[in-house]
This record gives C-alpha cells, structure tokens and sequence, in this order.
C-alpha cells in the first residue's frame, strides 16, 4: 500500500489527459496476500475475502475486482484467498495493491513472466477500462513498483516512474513516519465518482500549470525536512519546546 505526499488528483485521466500530471508517494510495508490453487472442480471457482462466494459462471462473480481480472487472464476452475494488512477505504490504495496482488498471483499461475511496468498497466485497465471506476494511476504504480517515486503522467496515457533512491533520506524518513489508524472507513469510488462528477476539467485552471513544478518543490522540501529532522535528537528538540 502507499501514502501520497503531494500530486494526489493529477493522476486521474481527465486531469492529465489535459495537463501533465506529477505524483510524489512511497510504498509503505502494509501487504495485500493473494493465495491461489487449483479447485477440483475445474467449472467452479471458490472466492475467500471479506466474503465468501462459489461461482459457476464468472458473470456470477460479485467482487468487481476479482471478476474483471478472471475476465483478463481467461482462468477458470480456481481457489482464491485474499488475506490485508489493512482494511479497505483507508485511503491508502488498498483497491489497488489488491488488483495488482491478483493480477500477479494469476500470471504466476499460469508461469507467465510480467513487469513492474505491465502489471501497473494492466491494474489500471481493469480498475479504469474494465470497471469504469473513477480512480488514477497512482496506486496501481506505486503497488507494482515499491519504493519511493516521483509518478509522471503523460498527455498520451503513459507512465513515467522516476525512482528516488537516496537510501539515507529514505532510511530517515521511514524513522520519522508516523501514521495512526483512526479506525475511519469511507466507501473511496462513491467519494470519487461524487467528487468528479461535479468538478470536471473541461476548463483546465491556468494555475495548474504550475503544479509539476511546485509538486517537485514540496517533495524536495518533505526529504530536506526529513533529512535536518534527523540529525537532531529527540532531547534536543523537546528542549527546544520546552524553552
């Protein structure tokens, strides 16, 4: 799963189908679990997640996820169970670590080889071709690929994944990253369908311009920060308050 920095709404397709979007996250170690086996009735297929079902048709299937990625991969006669560190509607992409997981359990199913960039590409043709779910490109990238990133959202539909690899900010950063469950769930496609059902981008705002190169500012500011942050104690700066 992941958590965005800044960009977040750049990287959905009416956004920079006009304007080039820019998206800075990183993963984080919360895991979505696919396990997949072979059930011994080839024209059934069992689906274990927050529900159960048993399927003879894939157009029974309710999961939308799990139907559409059956319907790419054209595999039948499966047991599949799905096991989250998190649940859903957190808002930390778990939809998406939960496709790209599927994807990449059926392709290693069926001894297919696929890349980082592939299976992003194919998360996102089921979450947004597929499905018509009103959702970016971010999650399925930064679930692919892992680490810390900075997403470019080309015009014509492409990806570009800029990874940062300074092993000291980001050792820092993992130490000075807090993140508290509050125990909120929203239900994320009915906020986003809402959301961008009355906004839209038919008249690109012209300060948006301007947002790739404030989105490389304030990732630059959030490392720097992490960086100074880090070469003073903790004593040191409770001192500081105190005084």
């Amino acid at each position: 799963m992941r958590i965005s920095f800044v960009g977040g709404g750049t990287d959905i397709k009416e956004y920079h189908a006009n304007i080039e979007g820019s998206v800075f996250n990183a993963s984080i170690n919360k895991y979505v679990y696919i396990l997949i086996n072979k059930y011994h009735d080839k024209k059934k297929c069992i689906l274990k997640y927050s529900k159960s079902e048993s399927v003879n048709s894939v157009k029974d299937i309710k999961h939308p996820l799990i139907r559409n990625c059956l319907v790419l991969t054209k595999i039948w006669g499966l047991d599949i169970h799905s096991i989250a560190d998190i649940p859903g509607g957190t808002g930390l992409g778990s939809s998406s670590s939960f496709t790209v997981s599927l994807l990449n359990a059926l392709y290693h199913y069926k001894n297919k080889k696929i890349s980082k960039a592939d299976l992003a590409k194919k998360a996102c043709h089921v979450e947004i071709d597929l499905l018509k779910a009103p959702v970016g490109k971010q999650d399925q990238y930064a679930a692919a690929y892992g680490g810390v990133n900075t997403l470019v959202f080309k015009k014509n539909g492409n990806v570009i994944v800029k990874k940062f690899n300074n092993k000291s900010v980001i050792k820092n950063l993992k130490n000075n990253l807090l993140l508290i469950n509050t125990n909120t769930h929203k239900k994320n496609i009915s906020a986003l369908r809402e959301h961008w059902g009355c906004k839209g981008f038919s008249d690109p705002i012209p300060m948006q311009y301007y947002l790739d190169e404030l989105q490389n500012k304030v990732a630059s500011w959030i490392l720097k920060f992490i960086y100074i942050y880090s070469r003073f104690s903790y004593s040191f700066l409770c001192n500081a308050l105190q005084d």
